[in-house]
């Protein structure tokens, strides 16, 4: 069975807009007439949040249909991580969840990046991401999908094309460039349970098991529009 993972413009935007508005500024180019370094401001790092709306199951293909994103505010970020209350993240799925439409499906989070250390590996999930997932997956006992928004600041605006890479896009807002990426868990759910064994899987045979894949295909039509979909209408 394939994965796909399809996000609505709103989520979309509300994740990347998340992702701008916590960008360090460590990580801006600097002014041609400003200092040659910038610093973090308080609340400047990577950006985190959940993800809700419907698992659909589509002929031979699992479709996560990502309708919201909420961004999470009780955090504290750096460039390199952020760390989340969990009673905050259990206050958000269970209030998000009690309307009827939506269900929980993962989480995201961004990878801000200097431009010179920006590439293909930039939406590339972390061991800690992994485990993190692998954990939230285990816990909600279902499979769940982690999107990562891989995300750096130019010195100009740029209206190029987007660049889709089957799990991936790459695309342009402004003068961010930024790869939106997508993953799911795997092997977190037994899905053929012994009723008659009582015994628990060590814990070591689990994390080999378990992992947090590429999806097969991901699908975000705003992001696939490319930076020319943020130019003036004349």
């Amino acid at each position: 069975m394939s994965l796909i993972v399809y996000v609505q413009d709103i989520a979309f935007q509300a994740m990347l807009i998340a992702s701008i508005e916590t960008f360090p500024s460590s990580c801006l180019p600097p002014e041609p007439d400003g200092p040659k370094r910038r610093k973090d401001k308080r609340h400047d790092g990577e950006a985190m949040g959940l993800l809700f709306g419907q698992r659909v199951l589509k002929s031979e293909s699992l479709v996560f249909n990502v309708s919201l994103a909420v961004t999470m505010q009780a955090t504290k970020r750096s460039a390199d991580e952020v760390d989340y209350s969990r009673f905050h993240f259990e206050r958000i799925r269970e209030v998000t969840e009690s309307f009827p439409h939506l269900e929980f499906l993962g989480a995201f989070h961004s990878h801000p990046w200097k431009k010179q250390d920006f590439g293909k590996d930039a939406a590339e999930p972390s061991d800690a991401d992994a485990e993190t997932a692998v954990e939230s997956a285990r816990e909600y006992g279902d499979e769940l999908i982690e999107i990562i928004l891989g995300i750096t600041a130019m010195s100009n605006n740029s209206y190029r094309d987007a660049k889709a890479d089957e799990h991936a896009i790459d695309s342009y807002c402004g003068r961010y460039k930024y790869r939106l990426a997508a993953y799911c868990t795997e092997g977190t759910v037994d899905e053929d349970p012994d009723e008659d064994d009582d015994e628990v899987l060590d814990e070591d045979l689990q994390d080999a098991e378990a992992g947090l894949l590429a999806v097969d295909q991901l699908i975000c039509p705003m992001a696939a529009h490319g930076g020319d979909i943020y130019t003036a209408i004349a």
